[in-house]
């Protein structure tokens, strides 16, 4: 496994507040073992070789032997790299019964090939593409527009901040642009159902949405706890005419929304598609979100050279399991000149991040859920907690990724409503905190620009309460 970029690894070393918190914890509670996890990943970070091994050892022992685990298979992994052939890592039982991940199923794989097939043709025929345009203008409100942010650049005193307002598009514009693009192969290909697991109802109504467009049936899975939790999603999914069923946990382990997904698709892939998530699944899934999602990073560069005559000098998404950043970067992966940033809530790892101290957000149980879909998905790729494409991201030393703390995301959410009039969700929020460092240092011909997804909405009264206001 190639390490990330050296600019990462300066900073970490250099900022060694994250270390101090996770020293902290652990001195007040040695069997915490997720700031363990965290300190590891912070050590491999810094290339720290003998800090790792020695957390990694300590870790390790309070396992009292049972090594079977996901969290210490991913430590051992990136452990062999550093330290080949180390005893401390060179010893895992075997399974008795090996995790089944999704797609691995013989059934399945001939269809994920199949559709592989059909999608690397129809990705280059100009007729497909110009139908996904039409569909993206007037269902996702595509274009978003790019926003020169004056009184916040001037307030900041360096580059120029431009801001790629995905806020202003559906809640989810990202998860849109690929459920929408998936429909449209599924139509292109004559299927006749969409079938979906959806966790908090927000895919699924995406895509009952586009089924009902397309004169497409629908149906679609979630977790009956869950449901009673989201009715209107559910009545949303209902009134578009898609069928809601609930997962009996009895038939599928842990009640898998993906897994009945996935059966039910098979039962007859000839007439039906299987729509997954953002850059996550077998093949194709992770390449057909990138490519979907690539109209954000169209737009943007169309839009600055408009604007500004020339690309931007840094662009900077939010990190975690999403395609915003992915489709962002795209068309400037190739443009050496443009830096590319992915900034998390507290740690620079791109993937999921709930701590009550670092964030506002409450993700109880998210995290787990994200935890399990990494586990699910990752074949042979040993970053933790990352999803494929920003794994490859990370390794080429294209993109940066870096982390913030609470208290700079809570700044720059004041900033941003004061003199932007724009609210930023709190994952945004630390992203923005990041930019907005980074453009103090550029010079003033120099631009930044960032990409404001989703609204604060769902964050609205956790960011009331972080900031002491009664709510």
């Amino acid at each position: 496994m190639a390490a990330g970029n050296g600019r990462a690894a300066v900073d970490k070393a250099a900022d060694p507040e994250a270390e101090t918190r996770l020293l902290r914890a652990l001195q007040e509670n040695p069997d915490d073992r997720a700031s363990r996890v965290q300190l590891l990943e912070l050590y491999f970070e810094a290339r720290r070789e003998e800090d790792f091994l020695r957390e990694a050892k300590v870790y390790r022992n309070s396992l009292q032997g049972n090594l079977d685990t996901t969290d210490w298979q991913q430590i051992r992994s990136i452990g062999l790299t550093l330290f080949p052939g180390s005893p401390v890592f060179g010893e895992l039982p075997a399974r008795a019964e090996p995790k089944r991940r999704l797609g691995e199923d013989s059934r399945a794989r001939p269809h994920f090939e199949a559709l592989a097939e059909a999608y690397a043709l129809l990705r280059e025929d100009p007729r497909f593409l110009n139908e996904l345009d039409h569909e993206l203008l007037f269902v996702a409100d595509r274009p978003t527009p790019l926003l020169h942010a004056r009184r916040l650049s001037a307030h900041l005193g360096g580059a120029q901040i431009y801001i790629k307002r995905e806020d202003l598009a559906p809640p989810g514009s990202h998860l849109q642009i690929s459920v929408v693009g998936q429909a449209l192969l599924a139509h292109r290909l004559k299927k006749k159902t969409l079938v979906t697991g959806t966790v908090y109802g927000q895919r699924g109504v995406v895509m009952a949405q586009e089924a009902a467009r397309l004169g497409m049936k629908a149906t679609i899975y979630m977790d009956p706890q869950i449901m009673a939790r989201e009715p209107a999603n559910v009545f949303r999914m209902w009134l578009c005419g898609a069928e809601v069923q609930g997962v009996d946990p009895s038939r599928l382990r842990g009640g898998d929304v993906r897994e009945a997904a996935l059966h039910e698709w098979l039962r007859d892939p000839a007439q039906t598609m299987l729509v997954m998530g953002l850059d996550w699944g077998p093949a194709p899934y992770p390449t057909m979100a990138r490519e979907f999602s690539a109209v954000i990073g169209r737009e943007c560069r169309r839009q600055a050279l408009g604007q500004v005559r020339r690309s931007p000098d840094l662009l900077v998404a939010r990190g975690g399991n999403n395609a915003d950043a992915i489709g962002f970067f795209q068309p400037f992966i190739a443009d050496d000149k443009v830096r590319l940033a992915c900034v998390s809530g507290g740690k620079a790892l791109p993937g999921p991040q709930a701590s009550a101290d670092e964030t506002a957000a409450d993700e109880a149980g998210m995290s787990e859920q994200q935890r399990r879909l990494s586990d699910a998905i990752l074949e042979g790729t040993e970053y933790l907690s990352v999803t494929r494409e920003h794994a490859w991201l990370r390794a080429s030393g294209r993109v940066e990724y870096h982390g913030m703390g609470a208290e700079a995301a809570k700044s720059a959410i004041g900033l941003m409503s004061r003199l932007e009039g724009m609210i930023p969700p709190i994952d945004t929020a630390h992203m923005l905190a990041w930019a907005f460092d980074e453009a103090r240092r550029l010079k003033p011909q120099e631009t930044v620009v960032v990409a404001m997804c989703e609204r604060a909405d769902k964050d609205i009264l956790k960011i009331g309460r972080s900031m002491g206001v009664p709510l």
